[in-house]
């Protein structure tokens, strides 16, 4: 199977930011922008994969948070942290970031993104 990068980047960010930001996998349905600490949503876009040695996958990483500039900075923060400190077991292509900013209609909240490409390791799973 593909191997999952998005767990041990959200435990990169949850050791850098503790409580200051909720680092999930989704935005939960109970968040509100105006009274709770600003998300990081990780997730994986996929890409392809050479069995049984690695898959190249897409990372996104979005801020979600009340406020362009806040979403911006935290995403500046997200991508020092990812850069400086690369878990075990993945390599992150440093020369192909991309990123983006936008408003979320359904939370009101600024969006600040940036997407990496990372190797990360097949999981070989038997049932």
């Amino acid at each position: 199977m593909p191997g999952d990068g998005v767990p041990p980047i959200k435990a990169a960010y949850e050791t850098f930011f503790g409580d200051a930001v909720l680092v999930v996998d989704e935005v939960p349905k109970d968040w509100d922008v105006a009274t709770d600490a600003p998300l990081i949503v990780v997730t994986d876009d996929g890409g392809p994969t050479i069995w049984p040695v690695w898959s190249r996958v897409l990372i996104r990483s979005t801020v979600y948070a009340d406020g362009k500039q806040t979403a911006r900075k935290l995403r500046r923060t997200a991508t020092g942290v990812l850069l400086a400190h690369v878990p075990f077991g993945m390599a992150i292509d440093k020369t192909g970031l991309g990123y983006t900013d936008g408003r979320d209609e359904d939370t009101g909240a600024d969006m600040a993104s940036f997407a990496v490409n990372a190797t990360v390791r097949t999981e070989v799973i038997t049932v």
